[in-house]
């Protein structure tokens, strides 16, 4: 039985918060459809059984984090945030970020994230891509939400009360997404990749953040192929592949050396690197080029 309980949690400290997080919503969403978790009472217990197997995998990592910050001078707030889900913090993160480029974006500033300053160096641009028609379908969707909602909520919903909460919840959300459409997009336009001598540095808005050593890229190579078919041409598992552009088809892919390599920052959560990255940049022969006369003896 310990044999089981170890592999569990040693399975389960591979998730990330996020995908955890991600499992623990389906289940809450499908326990009225599902009769077997019918039941609060089920569902609770496998969730707190589920988290704290989780607390008890990264429990080590934890408390040298909590060491670390207590040896650095940290208050009590910092110390206490180290113990929450680092799904939590965050997002909060992202939260904050997205709506401070929103006010930027309204009052024409610049971006005021230190990651999105521009360093010297090569710039390798991502602006060649669908991300601005995607934007644009966006907005029209969530903008043409906004009366259809309505006319579908007068035509349903008969009580006036409820009929005017559904008019409040949904131009709530379509304006919230808006705003985060509008951040996104403010935030990518102001940011690229950036090759230097020593660094390949990655920024695609507050969305991906990555400082590679150039060292530590063993190969590069330009895909025209979706990542599954790469996947199972060299067959590889989606688990060893991150994937970060702004919203196109990869067209390269950057073997690494994940053992020297600090931790990169997907959506303000940090996360260790990967064996493969997937990237979008315009002109993917320059990394092609580089990488590989890098990687002849």
């Amino acid at each position: 039985m310990q044999g089981y309980l170890d592999k569990f949690i040693h399975q389960l400290s591979r998730f990330t918060w996020l995908q955890t997080g991600t499992a623990i919503i389906l289940i809450l969403m499908l326990r009225h459809w599902l009769s077997a978790w019918s039941s609060l009472p089920l569902a609770a217990i496998f969730i707190t059984t589920v988290l704290l197997a989780k607390y008890v995998g990264e429990w080590s990592q934890t408390w040298k984090n909590f060491q670390a910050i207590r040896y650095q001078g940290g208050g009590r707030f910092a110390c206490f945030v180290v113990f929450l889900p680092a799904l939590i913090p965050a997002a909060i993160k992202f939260e904050r970020t997205m709506w401070s480029a929103f006010f930027h974006w309204l009052f024409r500033r610049r971006p005021a994230n230190r990651e999105l300053t521009p360093m010297p160096g090569l710039p390798l641009y991502y602006r060649n891509g669908n991300y601005r028609l995607v934007l644009i379908f966006a907005l029209l969707a969530c903008a043409s939400d906004i009366p259809v909602s309505a006319w579908l909520a007068g035509l349903l919903q008969p009580d006036p009360a409820k009929r005017t909460l559904i008019h409040i919840i949904v131009l709530a959300v379509s304006c919230f997404s808006m705003i985060w459409v509008i951040a996104d997009r403010y935030l990518v336009s102001a940011s690229c990749h950036t090759l230097t001598e020593d660094h390949l540095h990655l920024r695609i808005g507050s969305r991906f953040l990555a400082d590679i050593p150039n060292a530590c890229i063993l190969h590069a190579e330009k895909i025209d192929v979706p990542q599954r078919v790469w996947c199972l041409r060299n067959r590889r598992s989606s688990a060893d592949i991150m994937t970060a552009t702004p919203i196109d088809a990869a067209n390269l892919v950057l073997m690494l050396d994940t053992e020297n390599m600090p931790d990169m920052e997907y959506f303000k959560l940090r996360c260790k690197p990967t064996p493969y990255l997937m990237l979008y940049v315009d002109e993917p022969d320059i990394l092609v080029r580089k990488f590989d006369s890098q990687s002849r003896p």
